[in-house]
């Protein structure tokens, strides 16, 4: 086994996304809320706790605007309520990695840009694959922004999924960061 392959299982996972890399003034209210909604999902997963809770707890930390919240508690909501169907498409693409032996910092920001790729609001995929492998570059192990990066490259592939009843309730980017 390479060292490669130990980082993407969640071999060697460190103990939490690390906290020199948080949101900063001057990011992007989408980037912060992407990585606030990564940061939640890795808390949820380690020690169950509560999203809102947990949002609000990583959003004063770090002293993030209330539009990047927003939006972050968006994808949070959204994810975690498509969790089965965003962990049943990641296991198909990355099928030598089953989910509970993923680094869970990959994980993570895999589930929020399969979230918002498939299910969440128009951004465009290039931008919110981008995104995805730089942070999973920053918080991630060595190879989790090229593990990212197959992973949604064939995500990408796959026809938009069929309209549903949630998907019309669901708030749109625009309106989350106004």
């Amino acid at each position: 086994m390479n060292e490669d392959d130990q980082v993407r299982r969640g071999d060697e996972e460190p103990d939490a996304p690390q906290a020199a890399s948080s949101p900063r003034k001057g990011v992007p209210a989408r980037r912060q809320g992407r990585i606030i909604a990564m940061q939640a999902l890795f808390e949820i997963d380690a020690v169950a706790q509560g999203a809102n809770a947990s949002i609000a707890a990583l959003a004063a930390e770090y002293g993030v605007a209330d539009p990047a919240v927003r939006f972050a508690t968006a994808l949070v909501a959204g994810t975690l309520a498509r969790q089965p169907e965003i962990d049943a498409l990641i296991a198909t693409f990355a099928p030598q990695f089953p989910l509970d032996q993923l680094a869970a910092v990959d994980r993570a920001v895999l589930r929020v840009a399969v979230y918002e790729l498939r299910y969440g609001a128009k951004a465009p995929p290039k931008a919110v694959v981008n995104e995805a492998i730089e942070i999973a570059k920053e918080y991630g192990g060595d190879a989790s922004g090229r593990f990212v990066n197959g992973v949604l490259g064939r995500v990408l592939t796959l026809p938009p999924p069929p309209p549903s009843d949630e998907a019309k309730k669901e708030v749109r980017d625009e309106d989350m960061l106004t």
